[in-house]
C-alpha cells in the first residue's frame, strides 16, 4: 500500500462510518474526523469529502452547550479549538465572534476544573492550549498564575504524562510570545523532564500516530487493522484513522 491509497482508504471508511460516531469531540469524535476531512478534500480535489465535514460541523455546533464537559480531548474547548484551526486555515468561514460563547466558557474554568480534568482520559491543560490558539493575550498571564497556583498544590511527579507534555507546549509557548518569561520558565523548570516540550501542536494531539509514522509497514498495518475492525472510538485523531490520515498527509 502506497500513501495514496492509503489516505483514499481512510478516507472512504470514514464516509461512510463517521455519521454513526458519537461523540462529537476532537480526539475521538466528530470534530477531528472533520479536521481530516476537510484537509484531504483540499489535496484529492473532491468535494464530497468537504460536504461531509460540513455536515458534521452542522451536527456538532447544535450539541455544543447540551451537557458537553469543557475539556481538551471530548470537550467545549478542544471542539472550539477545532473551529478556530478551520476559520484560521480557511477551509470554513465564519465571524469570529462564532466562538465568543466559548472563549468565555473556557476563560471561566479554574482550578477546580484542573483538578477534574486530571482524571480525564486523556487530560491536557485545555486552559492554556485553547487561549493560546485564540490568541486571548490578555488572559494567558492570569492563566500563568492560575496554573501555577495549580501546581504548586499537587505532586508533581504524579501527573499524567500527556497533561505534563501539554504544560511544558504552553509554558514553551508562553516563553516564544514573551508573556511571563521569567514565571514560565521556573515553572518548566519544576516539571518531569519528558521529551518534546517544543513539539507542534500535531504532534501534541496524536503523537503515537507521529512516532509510527517511521515505520512505513507498521502505520500501513495499522490502517489496514482499524478499517478491518472498526471501532467508532477509533475515527478520530487520536490513536485512530482520522489521526493516522493526518499524519500521512
Amino acid at each position: 500500500m502506497d500513501k495514496d491509497k492509503a489516505l483514499q482508504k481512510i478516507a472512504n471508511t470514514l464516509y461512510i462510518t463517521t455519521q454513526c460516531v458519537p461523540s462529537i469531540g476532537l480526539m475521538t469524535g466528530k470534530m477531528g474526523i472533520a479536521i481530516f476531512l476537510y484537509q484531504y478534500s483540499r489535496i484529492s480535489s473532491n468535494i464530497d469529502y468537504n460536504d461531509l465535514a460540513d455536515s458534521l460541523l452542522d451536527t456538532i455546533y447544535p450539541r455544543l452547550y447540551k451537557n458537553t464537559p469543557k475539556f481538551f480531548s471530548e470537550g467545549i474547548a478542544g471542539i472550539g479549538w477545532g473551529l478556530n484551526f478551520l476559520m484560521q486555515e480557511k477551509y470554513v468561514e465564519a465571524d469570529d465572534n462564532i466562538l465568543e460563547e466559548v472563549d468565555d466558557v473556557i476563560r471561566k474554568t479554574d482550578k477546580k476544573d484542573f483538578i477534574v480534568e486530571l482524571n480525564e482520559e486523556l487530560p491536557m491543560f485545555s486552559k492554556g492550549i485553547y487561549l493560546l490558539a485564540r490568541k486571548m493575550k490578555e488572559d494567558l498571564p492570569s492563566c500563568v498564575c492560575e496554573l501555577e497556583s495549580f501546581l504548586s498544590s499537587i505532586e508533581l511527579d504524579n501527573l499524567p504524562y500527556e497533561y505534563t507534555k501539554s504544560v511544558k507546549y504552553f509554558l514553551s509557548r508562553m516563553e516564544t510570545e514573551g508573556i511571563e518569561e521569567d514565571r514560565c520558565k521556573a515553572l518548566s523548570s519544576k516539571l518531569p523532564i519528558i521529551e518534546g516540550k517544543d513539539a507542534y501542536w500535531n504532534q501534541l494531539i496524536y503523537e503515537n500516530n507521529v512516532r509510527l509514522y517511521n515505520d512505513s509497514t507498521a502505520i500501513y498495518g495499522q490502517i489496514n487493522n482499524l478499517v478491518t475492525n472498526i471501532r467508532y472510538s477509533s475515527l478520530g485523531l487520536h490513536n485512530g484513522l482520522a489521526g493516522l490520515g493526518i499524519v500521512l498527509l
